[in-house]
């Protein structure tokens, strides 16, 4: 019997009656529907689903279920590619590029349960903060981007960006946004990032509102190393934010070091649309 991770966004007001259905055929299929343990839902207690503590809930699984929008499954994504367990996404936010499903496409959890889908493999990347000698690592790897900024109100910050050593530039800039493909269609190309294809391996690195025409975004190597040294707002306080949930504050003195994870996001695709009709279909959804 397969053990099949079923999460969804509260946030989201997903229907009643969706989330019934995505049970029942989930159980009409054979499969034990896990869920988190401090997921209070009414409709969960109704079928007295397996519930797992937060640790223990990716393990053994074969498929995550998420019923939401992209941060959804982004937030999804943080903790099942430590078990390498593919993710599937019904479609309840506003642009989707993530989400395979929509819930007119029920049926199709028949294939995805029997094993009869391809699997889209999505790099991520580590964020470590060097503070005196010592490495603090982001605990979950990022699938969209990790930003510098000075929290809410942007204010001008003074950073350089290195890579594998070498230094590539001094900054004077709103901050940094430093991406996967994956990101590169999110808050990096709000700032004027490239959009990359998905399947890529490369890190982008776009300036927020950078003070001189000839800082512009730069595409990386997977196999780079990228530095924010030296980074200051004057007397405001500077952060690090990793796919916009953990929020580090960090000092001039601390070196962020960003590169390519070992761990990637397995994004379960049963469609015959391709990432360039996907693109258009989702940029140009009002």
């Amino acid at each position: 019997m397969k053990k099949i991770v079923l999460i969804s966004n509260k946030k989201k007001n997903i229907p009643d009656a969706a989330l019934r259905a995505v049970i029942e055929k989930l159980i009409s299929l054979g499969c034990t529907v896990a869920i988190p343990s401090d997921d209070n839902c009414d409709v969960y207690r109704e079928f007295h689903l397996a519930e797992y503590t937060a640790d223990d809930l990716f393990e053994g699984a074969s498929l995550t279920v998420v019923m939401g929008g992209d941060g959804s499954i982004i937030k999804a994504a943080r903790k099942s590619s430590k078990y390498g367990v593919p993710i599937v996404g019904f479609n309840f936010g506003r642009v989707g590029f993530l989400a395979e499903l929509e819930m007119g496409d029920l049926d199709l959890l028949d294939r995805i349960v029997s094993g009869d889908y391809k699997t889209e493999e999505r790099m991520m990347l580590d964020v470590e903060i060097i503070r005196e000698g010592e490495v603090n690592k982001i605990k979950y790897p990022c699938l969209n981007e990790a930003v510098l900024s000075n929290g809410p109100v942007s204010r001008l910050t003074d950073f350089d960006l290195y890579c594998d050593g070498s230094l590539v530039s001094h900054y004077d800039a709103d901050g940094i946004i430093v991406s996967t493909p994956t990101g590169s269609t999110a808050y990096s190309l709000s700032a004027g990032g490239p959009i990359v294809y998905q399947t890529m391996e490369c890190i982008v690195a776009t300036p927020i509102c950078a003070h001189s025409f000839s800082l512009r975004p730069i595409v990386f190597t997977g196999e780079s190393v990228l530095e924010i040294r030296n980074a200051s707002c004057r007397k405001n306080k500077m952060y690090i934010t990793v796919d916009g949930r953990d929020n580090t504050e960090i000092t001039p003195a601390d070196v962020v070091k960003i590169k390519k994870s070992a761990c990637k996001t397995k994004l379960v695709r049963v469609k015959d649309a391709g990432f360039v009709s996907t693109l258009r279909d989702k940029l140009n959804k009002k």
